[in-house]
This record gives structure tokens, sequence and C-alpha cells, in this order.
């Protein structure tokens, strides 16, 4: 894989293929999920966060 694409997906101008997450994920030890959501944490803020909820989070 050459340098510019892979500097593509990490500013996020591409998405990779489920074909090159899946073997990022194989390598990392991460599951596929990760790479679109991270940690369901993370993720379950954000979320409220944008639904005008964030003060569950802090809570």
């Amino acid at each position: 894989m050459k340098k510019p694409t892979i500097s593509s997906y990490f500013q996020g101008y591409n998405l990779a293929t489920i074909d090159v997450i899946e073997k990022v994920a194989k390598i990392s030890g991460r599951s596929v999920g990760w790479f679109y959501f991270g940690e369901i944490e993370e993720y379950i803020a954000d979320y409220l966060t944008l639904t005008e909820q964030g003060e569950l989070v802090k809570e």
C-alpha cells in the first residue's frame, strides 16, 4: 500500500475498504468495529453529547 493512500485514510479523505480494515484489525488485535466507532465508551459519550444529553456523561 502506498503512503499517500494510508495518509488519505488517516486524514479522512477516503475510507479504507473492508479488506484493508480486516487485515489491519487482524494485525493490530482490534475489532473491525473499533475502526468505525472507537472504544464503546467514547462512542456512547459522543452520541450522548451530540443528542444534547451530555449531562449523563458527566454523571
